[in-house]
């Protein structure tokens, strides 16, 4: 249900003709109030109502794409769904390494959409060592791949909403994080 509601909002802000990044907040955060406070005092004006135009492209785009299905760990799909935790967090783990946000990741279809299955499937582990380890790779997965994981986040953001009814903030920190990344790829086109 959320998922539709998020997908609904997006397609209404491209409906109006707004973009992701043209939607300006209403409020500063206590932060960003400060930021702007000590802009004002160091006489930097108040400038940021357009574009910069110094501001960073994505290093993403120059980079050349990585073929990770090659990489994924020996009997990867066996030890997710081993009985033993260990087996899974040595799992998850060996993922993540192969997973690392700082790299363009290539996309395969077939393969993702079973990793994400398998992935979405440890948002429910017992140990929240798995779960933060499964976020950590999901987080990897959406910010390598971009654009294209937005088909596979139908999949993922149900079972990691639920898993936000946890109490330990590194658990909450976590699926955040990758509910971020997630995001980010659904509203970018």
């Amino acid at each position: 249900m959320q998922v539709k509601e998020i997908n609904e909002a997006c397609e209404a802000l491209k409906g109006e003709g707004k973009k992701p990044g043209s939607v300006k907040p209403e409020r500063l955060t206590r932060a960003g109030a400060r930021e702007k406070e000590a802009q004002e005092l160091a006489g930097g004006g108040d400038e940021d109502d357009g574009p910069a135009e110094d501001e960073a492209p994505d290093p993403l785009q120059f980079m050349s794409e990585v073929d990770v299905v090659k990489k994924f760990p020996e009997g990867l799909y066996t030890n997710l769904s081993s009985s033993k935790w260990k087996d899974r967090k040595t799992a998850l783990d060996d993922l993540a390494a192969v997973l690392t946000p700082l790299q363009k990741i290539q996309d395969a279809p077939p393969e993702f959409g079973e990793l994400c299955k398998a992935l979405a499937g440890r948002m429910t582990d017992a140990n929240i060592m798995c779960v933060i380890a499964a976020c950590q790779c999901l987080e990897g997965l959406a910010k390598g791949l971009g654009t294209p994981f937005a088909r596979y986040r139908e999949v993922v953001v149900t079972p990691m909403l639920e898993r936000l009814k946890e109490r330990k903030q590194n658990v909450q920190d976590a699926i955040g994080n990758a509910l971020d990344a997630v995001f980010s790829t659904v509203c970018q086109s």
